[in-house]
């Protein structure tokens, strides 16, 4: 038998920490529990391709229209439920910013996004779509 596990759902949760917010871009970082490291970004865009890379490298979710397979792609060091997870983001959070967001991405369907995004700092959950209506929903918090 392996010595590794599967990837989990909870491995393509991140918190996105927004410390600039001008017109429409936004700068921060990302932190994934998965890789306990922070990547920096410096635009909207920069944002979802960050979120794309470490989605294609932790092959989870998986792309609609890829060939699936059952192989196991890496350790998960823990396995965590959304509430734990979301708390252990609070306590990360960073304190120079303006807004924290949790976005599990449960689904890469139709060549989009499809999860869940939580503004921690007010506590409102919201379920998305679209990578679109994702960055809308950020969007609409950081205008409050």
């Amino acid at each position: 038998m392996r010595d590794e596990k599967m990837v989990t759902s909870m491995a393509s949760k991140v918190m996105v920490c927004v410390t600039s917010y001008s017109e429409g871009e936004i700068q921060g970082t990302i932190y994934n529990d998965y890789y306990e490291k922070k990547i920096s970004f410096i635009s909207t865009t920069e944002l979802i391709n960050g979120l794309e890379s470490l989605y294609n490298s932790l092959s989870f979710p998986q792309k609609f229209m890829e060939t699936r397979s059952f192989g196991v792609k890496r350790l998960v060091k823990r396995a965590k439920k959304n509430k734990e997870i979301d708390k252990i983001y609070e306590e990360i959070a960073c304190e120079e910013g303006i807004a924290n967001f949790s976005i599990h991405v449960k689904f890469r369907m139709n060549a989009d996004w499809q999860g869940e995004i939580c503004w921690l700092e007010k506590g409102i959950r919201q379920n998305f779509n679209s990578t679109l209506e994702m960055i809308k929903l950020m969007d609409s918090a950081l205008n409050q």
